[in-house]
């Protein structure tokens, strides 16, 4: 059997859920699907507990009859949850940006908070548990530490804006876009299609190059562009040639300021090695824009 004081602070917290999932909603239309069948699996729960406080389902003297109260109302306490969390996130601290993973750790924390209100509440004694269980913890945590490790470095990348959904990161040679700051890795997407998960504490632990973006603003990212000519063009001839073409021509992707301009890099043994620099607009086409720079210089050598 259940309460009928427990059965009305459901239903109260439940109406309040209502409320909140209406106007998160509102403010967030693409979430409707998911908070309308949240509110069904919540209104499931709450059938399920009005029907206990009806029909005695099993004998109260057993020790499993509290099974089926106990879980209506983590059906119901996970569905309101998830709504509140919603709704704190996406409404009231909705100019904030607060990061994804923040609503799922108050959501975890949350259920473990309820777990333990339910364990005093059928009479579990939370004080022997936690006193015996203390060195099986020690253990436990020690044998998650990496698990652990990447859970607060994902916490850490998205509390500074270290990394955010959109930037272009370069980390270990590899360069891609940031898809995904999940609470064991970040996954970013290459230019060759290739989705690459890197372990969050790598992240907070290693050197990582953040692209086109300085602070909150986005800027364009400056690519060197290689070759060598020989040593029959004057350099001053080919540096003046170079800037004049790719000063004049509009190559996609290219920004036109800072301008184009080419430098002489080394004198190598057979030939004069030259450096284009650029500032690249779109990180997604890196290489095809570096061939048209490429092209637009030797056909201004080739006049």
């Amino acid at each position: 059997m259940i309460g009928q004081a427990t059965l009305l602070e459901a239903l109260g917290f439940s109406a309040g859920a209502l409320l909140a999932g209406l106007i998160t909603m509102r403010f967030r239309p693409d979430l409707r699907r998911s908070i309308v069948f949240t509110l069904l699996a919540i209104a499931l729960g709450l059938g399920g507990l009005d029907a206990l406080s009806r029909y005695q389902i099993l004998p109260a003297q057993l020790a499993i009859s509290v099974v089926p109260r106990e879980l209506c109302l983590l059906i119901v306490a996970l569905g309101n949850i998830r709504i509140y969390i919603a709704f704190l996130v996406n409404v009231l601290l909705a100019r904030r940006a607060v990061p994804r993973i923040l609503g799922e750790v108050g959501i975890v924390l949350s259920l473990v908070v309820f777990a333990l209100v339910r364990m005093d509440a059928v009479g579990v004694n939370l004080a022997a548990i936690f006193t015996t269980s203390a060195f099986l913890t020690a253990v436990i945590a020690f044998s998650l530490q990496a698990t652990l490790g990447n859970l607060w470095g994902g916490i850490a990348l998205q509390l500074d804006n270290t990394c955010r959904i959109g930037d272009w990161i370069q980390v270990e040679g590899v360069l891609g876009q940031v898809v995904g700051i999940r609470w064991r890795y970040t996954s970013i997407a290459t230019n060759r299609n290739e989705t690459i998960i890197i372990p969050n504490s790598m992240l907070v632990n290693n050197r990582v190059t953040l692209l086109a973006r300085r602070g909150d603003s986005r800027i364009p990212w400056r690519r060197p562009v290689e070759s060598s000519i020989g040593y029959e063009w004057p350099p001053s001839r080919v540096i003046a040639a170079v800037d004049s073409a790719l000063g004049r021509v509009d190559i996609p992707n290219v920004a036109s300021a800072p301008a184009p301009s080419c430098i002489l890099g080394s004198f190598d043994p057979s030939s004069i090695r030259y450096i284009v620099r650029y500032w690249l607009t779109d990180l997604s086409d890196v290489e095809w824009t570096d061939s048209q720079v490429r092209l637009h210089a030797f056909a201004a050598l080739a006049r």
